[in-house]
């Protein structure tokens, strides 16, 4: 099977693309491609362009590759103590140098039993399901892949005008009104909103929404739309990478000297690759959207993972934390019918 990416447009519609894709440092004016990255924006070549794309129904994509059985997955509890590793390296940072919120990630890692493209007609075919709140990607390159629901959208738009959110503090969905009530939910999602409006104010007309609980299967968010938009002026798509990539949601607040030492650090204890990076599409036109990878599986041979991350403030506690990851990646599983449980 070739390479392929997907990306969701709209409710029920899906931008695919086939390979072989052209890497490029730039996107070829008038073209079609995906940006696709990891987390520190490492690769050279960030932009891929498909051979072929077209915009599909969702139950397009879904039969274009039939799934039969759910995966048998053997996963592995993560280390306690690896989190816990983590958790006093942001604390220590947060008390030592500067840093008021620092986001750590743990991963949850497995094996699977069958083929690598039966695991991935099983991952498209749960997207038949996924609720409106959640926006589809994916890529898979031979025996490898990830395929995801994020919440969460970096930016959309094109030319002078794109749309943002900020999208922090989680609840399971049963205590979602908790979040009014919470400080430590409410100073993190304030950092999040902060972070996003100091990126995008110089040059940029900001306005910022009204904030509301947002409530997906399983977990509930606070969120706050941002629109940002320039007179006369061309936004391109990597300069909105670059002043809103990583936010605060999946990095550190306040960006500085410190916060990306801890990002490094951490990520020697727990490697990011593609977790938490932008992941877009433009489209001739210049149309874009790009999505914050959460909330997805990523595979390799045999191998499978799902991460999660979780805002550490001062006044975090460890178990709290270690339970919002769990809740995070329980979602994922949920969502892909990955823990022998039905839809």
């Amino acid at each position: 099977m070739s390479d392929f990416a997907f990306i969701q447009s709209s409710p029920g519609r899906i931008i695919a693309g086939r390979g072989p894709f052209r890497a490029a440092a730039s996107r070829q004016k008038d073209a079609a491609a995906f940006f696709i990255s990891d987390y520190f924006l490492s690769d050279p070549s960030p932009w891929k362009h498909p051979s072929h794309w077209q915009e599909m129904a969702v139950e397009d994509l879904v039969e274009a590759h039939p799934a039969f059985t759910r995966p048998v997955i053997h996963w592995q509890t993560p280390d306690r103590r690896l989190f816990q590793s983590l958790f006093s390296s942001a604390h220590f940072s947060i008390e030592h140098e500067g840093l008021k919120k620092a986001v750590p990630v743990l991963f949850e890692n497995g094996s699977f039993e069958g083929s690598p493209d039966a695991l991935m007609a099983w991952l498209i075919g749960a997207l038949r399901f996924l609720p409106p709140s959640l926006r589809a990607y994916g890529i898979v390159q031979g025996d490898a892949g990830m395929i995801g629901a994020s919440p969460e959208v970096l930016f959309e738009g094109a030319g002078q005008g794109y749309r943002t959110a900020a999208l922090a503090g989680t609840r399971p969905i049963d205590r979602a009104e908790e979040l009014w009530s919470d400080p430590k939910e409410r100073d993190e999602h304030r950092m999040v909103v902060e972070d996003i409006v100091l990126r995008l104010r110089s040059g940029l007309r900001v306005d910022i929404g009204s904030t509301e609980i947002a409530r997906l299967p399983g977990l509930a968010h606070l969120f706050t739309p941002i629109e940002a938009s320039a007179d006369g002026e061309v936004i391109l798509f990597e300069e909105m990478v670059g002043r809103l990539h990583p936010t605060a949601a999946l990095g550190v607040f306040p960006r500085c000297e410190a916060g990306r030492r801890w990002l490094k650090e951490s990520d020697r204890v727990e490697p990011r690759r593609q977790f938490g990076a932008p992941f877009g599409f433009q489209a001739p036109d210049d149309a874009a959207i790009c999505l914050v990878a959460i909330r997805n599986v990523q595979w390799a041979g045999q191998s499978i993972r799902i991460g999660s991350g979780g805002g550490v403030l001062a006044e975090s506690i460890f178990e709290n934390e270690l339970a919002e990851l769990k809740a995070k990646r329980d979602q994922v599983k949920s969502l892909f019918d990955l823990n022998g449980e039905g839809r």
